[in-house]
């Protein structure tokens, strides 16, 4: 596009279908990511029942700063992954939803830095997969948090989280079908957003009863696939759906859509710009990722994925120049390029050092951070349109890191 420049910095090849990937949004860590895999087990019978089927994944901890694997964990296939938007007790905390119907719980400890899964707990009725799940914290540092988690039997379930315990707080059976995600308004979290196969687009009070929806919208033609309250302001939401539009949403009037605007494939992810509010990121299934404008309007399109593309996010920090510079001889595509023979299980090195990139305990210091000289970011950076990418795809197990550069007009 003629507003834009679009440039890879690193891919890496996931081992197995990747269909999740966010960057952690706290410092002094915005420049790790997580990213999920979903792998269906070869050679088991043809007759087993879809609900029998095993599927493994992995959660792998990634160091975009240096380009490099730091961890990965085994466990049953992911399908989404989040971390918490503010830290809980001090902690920097993640959920990752499988396909056995858990909800993870993960601790992100300073010393690595590496994941620890402090808690799991059933969420879907056996036989069905927990599809996507959302967070919402009352503020900075807080005590407890909201967790909800859709499934494939098309419930939704709400459970409060404080320390390590997650208790149930709602559920009910929003959908026919799929429930494929839910969000919290971020300005209310006693109000939840719910999207399923069943064309449904729905909203629910958490102190009212499960089987009254606020309201029922029927504007999708597909299965509602997405749903976004946007951070950055207050009445705004967004919807994706499988008939591949973008719906724009007044959510304190919800009985039409604001704009309805088409785009090159199904919406599975909307993820706005932490700082530009005219710049949405989506992940569009067959039609790739692409960067809009806030009414939904393509404005530049990323197609390196040759398979369908479930995962995408933008990094938090300003710039590019906190990324390491690549090899010398190599293209930034073949730096890292693979998770190097990892074992499940095991932490890659020690990751950046703690003292030099990340601060000491307290500091919020990053990679380039307020620091200038070689590969580093002056604060005056974070004035330019310069920004980063993640997106990942399923069957070509790949995952990219991408700069996007918007000209503002």
């Amino acid at each position: 596009m003629a507003d834009s420049e679009m440039a890879l910095l690193w891919r890496w090849d996931t081992e197995w279908p990747a269909d999740t990937a966010e960057f952690c949004p706290l410092p002094p860590y915005r420049h790790l990511l997580l990213c999920g895999t979903y792998k269906l087990l070869e050679g088991q019978p043809a007759d087993i029942a879809p609900e029998d089927c095993r599927r493994d994944g992995r959660i792998h901890l990634l160091d975009v700063a240096q380009r490099r694997e730091l961890q990965r964990l085994p466990s049953a296939a992911i399908l989404d992954i989040k971390w918490c938007p503010a830290r809980l007790a001090g902690r920097h905390l993640a959920a990752a939803a499988d396909a056995t119907g858990h909800l993870l719980l993960l601790h992100l400890q300073q010393v690595g830095p590496r994941l620890q899964q402090v808690a799991s707990r059933q969420v879907a009725a056996p036989g069905c997969l927990a599809l996507a799940l959302d967070w919402w914290v009352a503020g900075e540092d807080a005590e407890e948090a909201r967790l909800a988690v859709s499934d494939s039997s098309g419930s939704v379930t709400v459970l409060q989280l404080r320390g390590e315990t997650m208790t149930p707080l709602w559920t009910g059976l929003c959908h026919g079908h799929e429930a494929w995600t839910c969000g919290f308004s971020r300005a209310d979290g006693s109000l939840l957003y719910t999207g399923g196969d069943d064309l449904l687009f729905r909203g629910y009070d958490l102190r009212q009863e499960p089987g009254q929806p606020v309201f029922t919208n029927r504007s999708h033609e597909a299965g509602v696939t997405s749903v976004q309250s946007d951070p950055l302001q207050e009445s705004c939401l967004r919807t994706g759906s499988y008939d591949e539009h973008i719906y724009t949403w007044d959510a304190r009037a919800l009985r039409r859509p604001l704009s309805r605007v088409a785009i090159d494939g199904g919406v599975w992810r909307i993820k706005p710009h932490p700082r530009h509010l005219d710049r949405l990121l989506t992940a569009c299934m067959y039609g790739g990722s692409h960067v809009t404008d806030a009414g939904g309007a393509t404005v530049a399109s990323w197609r390196q994925h040759k398979s369908i593309v479930y995962g995408a996010d933008w990094c938090r920090l300003p710039g590019v120049g906190w990324m390491a510079e690549k090899d010398e001889g190599k293209d930034a595509g073949e730096v890292g390029g693979k998770g190097g023979g990892v074992e499940d299980g095991e932490a890659v090195g020690e990751g950046v050092d703690e003292g030099q990139a990340l601060g000491e305990e307290g500091d919020s210091a990053e990679p380039g951070e307020e620091r200038g000289g070689h590969g580093t970011v002056e604060r005056g950076e974070e004035e330019t349109a310069s920004c980063v990418a993640v997106t990942c795809s399923f069957y070509d197990n790949l995952l990219c890191v991408w700069k996007y550069d918007c000209v503002r007009q």
